[in-house]
């Protein structure tokens, strides 16, 4: 095994505030991809050391909307639901991306989906069993993490451990080291202040995308809110491209509805409830009172829709029925966010109002209170009718009919990098001629092109997950 901190260069560290440690696979980032990929190098036989800059592991996995999606895992067969495969996956993902997509990659999410999520299962992570379907796919394909993103990224945590994985905390990566060309190690910065220099055989960059940083967004992003962690500065971005890194698709994110704003620029998601909501027979309106599509279609139209509104956002309305029902999910209406914490959001005028009167929720967060009033009583009509004459909706569950009534703010939020590094199908990174770039791998969000100009729901996680393990397998393999 390579790793060993040498007596020299340990001496030599407490003049020069450098030390040495070497290791086969050296993973940058401790989030769901660089976990996986420090796992599976692991198993393969390599002596792995991880870097994260945080003093936590996580990244964006621990805050995301907690599900993943895929074809044929254990889960899915279990549910009863026999009739997918990883050709509609693939298909569904390809449409999903507007046909934009590195088709070899996305191939790999549809096609390795399933089995990774069946060895993340022997690893610990635990899965809801009631799978949760999107619009955008044909087939109920995504499970929900039993316990959130702290539960998933516990448990990968305890099984990198136990696999003798290193991780080391506080620990930023500022540069890559590249001999003739060969990148040979990472160097980086503890909490100490201090460089710290670490060689590898093999380094993996899983260091998420960099939508906090707002000098690397697309300019015409820059005023949407942000939902994602504040460690998305875009690294693996930046040493990548000093290595001579082929970027791509770097004028890309995932835009979303449904968020909620928790502080000036800031967003938290709400598209676990509000799907569900709208299934109970929730709709949406604009700042006229007015319904402006058909809530059951899938999250790019309605982002395109919000998008058309002079203010870019709209309003989600439902009553006290739909919440109790949303409440027997355990479902919260702000994603992680306890219902102490709802109630002080709910306090706080404009963003979610709650009151016995309909036209008082319309009037504190700036909705028309008679185009709303207009609106439901059409709509409820439509209802009793089991027809939506307006949009073609065919799920009409129920009116909103049932006090206190509810209006929660549905406004754009981003924080999904689309574009990233190019990379083989082993994870390894290209050039701008197209040539690999010896030593160096990547996994997760860095990457560009998986996607395309779109992110389904549910499958980022996937091919964070799907090419931390290739990447991990590979990078011991060469």
């Amino acid at each position: 095994m390579k790793r060993m901190l040498v007596a020299l260069m340990l001496v030599l560290s407490l003049a020069c505030s450098a030390f040495a440690a070497s290791a086969d696979v050296v993973v940058v980032g401790g989030g769901g991809a660089g976990l996986l990929a420090a796992i599976a190098a692991a198993e393969g036989g390599a002596d792995v050391i991880l870097l994260e800059k945080m003093p936590f592991l996580g990244g964006a996995t621990l805050i995301c909307g907690a599900v993943t999606t895929a074809a044929g895992p254990r889960l899915q067969l279990e549910a009863g639901i026999t009739e997918d495969s990883a050709e509609l996956f693939f298909l569904d993902l390809m449409i999903g991306g507007e046909f934009t997509n590195d088709a070899r990659l996305t191939w790999l999410m549809a096609e390795q989906g399933g089995a990774v999520m069946d060895w993340m299962e022997d690893l610990g992570v635990a899965f809801d069993s009631e799978p949760v379907n999107w619009a955008e796919h044909r087939v109920p394909r995504s499970f929900r993490w039993t316990g959130g993103g702290a539960a998933l990224i516990k448990s990968l945590h305890e099984a990198a451990l136990a696999k003798g994985v290193e991780i080391l905390l506080n620990t930023r990566a500022t540069r890559l080291v590249q001999e003739n060309g060969r990148v040979t190690g990472v160097v980086a910065v503890g909490k100490d202040g201090a460089e710290q220099v670490f060689s590898a055989d093999a380094v993996i960059l899983a260091t998420g995308g960099f939508g906090a940083d707002m000098d690397m967004r697309p300019e015409s992003l820059r005023s949407v809110l942000y939902y994602g962690p504040v460690s998305s500065t875009g690294d693996g971005h930046k040493m990548a491209a000093e290595a001579g890194a082929d970027l791509v698709f770097m004028d890309k994110m995932k835009v979303y509805p449904h968020g909620v704003e928790i502080a000036p620029g800031r967003a938290q998601l709400t598209t676990i409830s509000s799907v569900p909501l709208v299934s109970f027979g929730a709709i949406m309106v604009n700042s006229n009172g007015e319904r402006v599509i058909d809530e059951t279609l899938d999250i790019v139209s309605l982002k395109n829709k919000t998008l058309e509104q002079p203010d870019t956002q709209l309003f989600i309305v439902f009553d006290s029925a739909m919440k109790a029902k949303l409440d027997a999910m355990g479902l919260a209406m702000v994603f992680n966010y306890t219902e102490e914490q709802i109630e002080e959001l709910i306090a706080q005028p404009g963003r979610i109002a709650r009151h016995d009167d309909l036209a008082a929720a319309a009037a504190e967060l700036g909705i028309d209170p008679e185009g709303l009033a207009a609106t439901v009583k059409a709509y409820n009509e439509a209802v009793a009718a089991g027809y939506d004459s307006a949009f073609g909706r065919k799920d009409l569950a129920a009116p909103i009919s049932q006090p206190p009534y509810y209006v929660m703010e549905q406004k754009l939020r981003t924080a999904t990098s689309l574009g990233g590094v190019r990379v083989t199908t082993d994870m390894r990174v290209l050039d701008k001629e197209g040539k690999v770039i010896p030593g160096l791998w990547a996994a997760g969000e860095l990457i560009g092109a998986a996607h395309g100009n779109e992110s389904m729901p549910g499958v980022a996680t996937t091919w964070a997950f799907v090419s931390g393990r290739i990447a991990g397998l590979s990078a011991v393999s060469k």
